[in-house]
């Protein structure tokens, strides 16, 4: 009887320590997901960037205005 009054709390706790890891590793991956996505668009601003600077050289200067 004993055993069977300690088992259950221990079940118990073991289910919610298995739950506190289970969100553990998904914060870890959707982290994991932000970063790369993150990358991602980091590099697409960069070559607009660059783009928008290599249009802006190949344009000629305006006329001034007066």
């Amino acid at each position: 009887l004993a055993g069977v009054l300690l088992a259950i709390p221990v079940l118990v706790a073991g289910l919610l320590v298995v739950g506190a890891l289970v969100l553990l590793w998904r914060a870890f991956c959707e982290f994991y997901v932000a970063v790369f996505r993150l990358s991602d668009d980091l590099h697409a601003l960069r070559l607009q960037s660059e783009a928008d600077a290599a249009a802006a050289a190949r344009r000629p200067p305006a006329p001034p205005l007066g």
